[in-house]
């Protein structure tokens, strides 16, 4: 039986159709098509989306896997902004030591403070990224903004283009 949880993004109108897919994560979602292939949708660029992006892509058999991302970086609440609110702050340090917050085949660089500056958490998540080669999977300036159940199991997910103004917010 598939699930789909929590979505982070707000839903407004759709601008364009995508994929079908189900649960697999907390923001990813898994779905076998009309040919048999699996596909993979994972929402956000964040920490946990990275991980769940190359998680699914190490997986075998998984022939299609997708990231969709509202802004055009890599980072989540790790890319700072003065104008947008909440994320990080300007001086925000991680709370936790960076020998529990790497991934285990991927370690934070040892010049790194135990408990590194929000410019070296992101510049670690993109190195990761690189590193994956997560990025062609990745689709920026793209936002969710629906996920419906159809009634043969499968998922219809609508996203379209998103562009943030100085201010944050979001240009559809």
């Amino acid at each position: 039986m598939f699930r789909f949880f929590c979505l982070r993004h707000t839903f407004s109108p759709a601008t364009n159709e995508v994929m079908n897919a189900a649960h697999r994560s907390k923001h990813s979602a898994t779905t076998t098509t009309e040919g048999g292939s699996k596909s993979v949708i994972v929402i956000g660029a964040g920490w946990s989306g990275l991980y769940a992006l190359k998680t699914f892509l190490d997986e075998h058999g998984l022939l299609e896997a997708r990231l969709f991302e509202m802004t055009d970086s890599v980072g989540g609440v790790w890319v700072y902004n003065e104008k947008i609110p909440g994320g990080t702050f300007r001086d925000t340090r991680t709370t936790a030591s960076k020998c529990y917050l790497h991934a285990s085949d991927f370690p934070m660089p040892k010049e790194f403070p135990h408990f590194p500056h929000h410019t070296q958490v992101l510049d670690w998540l993109k190195s990761y990224a690189k590193e994956f080669d997560l990025d062609r999977h990745i689709h920026y300036n793209t936002k969710v903004i629906k996920v419906r159940k159809m009634k043969d199991g499968r998922w219809k997910v609508v996203t379209g283009p998103c562009f943030l103004d100085e201010n944050g917010k979001g240009i559809f």
